[in-house]
């Protein structure tokens, strides 16, 4: 299959070619714009650019394009994950064809974001304001520029007037039976022993919940039906003031928490009562009042419905650690 001339990525991302029509990507509702060729080529301001690896795209400013930028990064930080088993998989799809084996990964993984679950994309300094669904309606600032999907009645705007954010419900998440995988960058800012980061409690006894313990753990609660399961990091694996990107891959019950890549696991899962004053979803990310909640500068979240390997969780660390 011979490529297409190379074309502006405007701020309607995804990727087509001339044998591959112009596509949808389900989750974040991205129009296929542009061109992915065997080099990964696109042009910006006017200049013909090669992405042999995270591409950078001087002109990004908008939702979609960073949104783009996000998964671009995301997706190459999956495919330097990836054994030479899972490469050979795409190896043998690219045989005789004018593509390489990351590609026909990456056109994969731009189309259609298997096991991209939930996912609150990079943008810097967006500042947008979201409000929890309770009478308090306390507000709250969003580093990232919005949760994908968000539910009904949910909403994000450029002014940051009303907003609300959606999480992912409590029925999706279970440290007991889910595979699952957490990963975000976040820099803790203040935050108390105890407080919740994420909260996603639509009832008493139902829900999950993300929060740090008294001895500087970072741990993920799931409450539901069969009884609240945690896993926990190691203390004091969480340090206040730093930033550090976070993963967290779970399956039947046990799981391992990563920090920057490196392995921070607990000695073993905890449990922890449901708190009967949490029974409302929130979405709490560098928070000011009430002060029970954690203020945190959060860049960009995922969950996915599958179990990242360490190989994936260090590839995904190195690929959005700032460089000095």
């Amino acid at each position: 299959m011979k490529p297409t001339t190379p074309g502006s990525l405007s701020c309607r991302h995804s990727v087509s070619t001339k044998a591959m029509p112009k596509l949808k990507a389900p989750l974040f509702g991205l129009q296929a714009h542009g061109s992915l060729n065997r080099e990964l080529t696109y042009t910006s301001r006017r200049q013909f650019h090669v992405a042999k690896t995270i591409p950078q795209h001087f002109d990004s400013r908008t939702s979609s394009q960073l949104t783009q930028r996000f998964l671009y990064r995301l997706g190459i930080a999956l495919w330097n994950g990836l054994d030479a088993a899972g490469r050979a998989v795409y190896t043998a799809q690219a045989t005789g064809r004018s593509l390489t084996a990351m590609n026909v990964f990456l056109r994969e993984w731009l189309t259609t974001l298997p096991n991209l679950t939930y996912c609150i994309p990079l943008q810097e300094g967006s500042g947008l304001i979201a409000y929890d669904r309770s009478p308090s309606n306390w507000p709250s600032t969003i580093t990232g520029c919005s949760w994908l999907p968000l539910d009904s009645g949910y909403q994000l705007s450029s002014d940051g007037l009303n907003d609300f954010v959606a999480l992912p419900n409590a029925t999706a998440l279970s440290l007991d039976t889910t595979t699952l995988s957490f990963i975000f960058a976040m820099t803790g800012r203040n935050i108390g022993n105890g407080l919740p980061i994420l909260d996603k409690r639509p009832a008493a006894g139902a829900g999950w919940m993300l929060w740090r313990t008294s001895i500087d753990s970072l741990v993920l609660t799931t409450y539901n039906a069969a009884g609240n399961s945690s896993l926990g990091t190691t203390a004091p694996a969480y340090v206040q003031d730093t930033r550090a990107v976070w993963g967290l891959s779970a399956a039947a019950g046990s799981g391992s928490w990563y920090k920057d890549g490196a392995d921070v696991t607990g000695a073993a899962p905890a449990h922890r009562i449901p708190d009967p004053n949490a029974t409302i979803a929130k979405f709490f990310v560098r928070t000011y009042a009430p002060p029970l909640y954690a203020a945190v500068d959060l860049e960009w979240f995922a969950i996915f419905d599958r179990a990242l390997t360490p190989a994936e969780h260090l590839a995904i660390a190195t690929a959005f650690t700032p460089r000095p």
